[in-house]
């Protein structure tokens, strides 16, 4: 079931709920980045989905937004 899970996974593309936590936190994309000590055009490419944080990136925005990390991504729903 689980491997299933996992192979069905990765044939989706997975997005990020970033932006839509950024506005219910009313945080500014410059804001993010200056606490992560990155660039704003990184966190700009993660709030559009063209790009993803890294693991670690996730738990940092998680830790500044104080929300769980699974608010941060939209797993794809699995049809059994």
């Amino acid at each position: 079931m689980v491997i299933n899970y996992i192979h069905e996974v990765k044939k989706k593309k997975i997005y990020n709920r970033i932006k839509a936590n950024l506005a219910l936190h009313q945080v500014k994309n410059k804001k993010l980045a200056e606490q992560l000590q990155i660039s704003p055009q990184t966190v700009s490419k993660w709030c559009t989905n063209y790009s993803q944080p890294s693991i670690p990136e996730l738990y940092a925005i998680a830790i500044f937004l104080n929300v769980p990390v699974t608010d941060l991504l939209e797993l794809p729903r699995i049809n059994e």
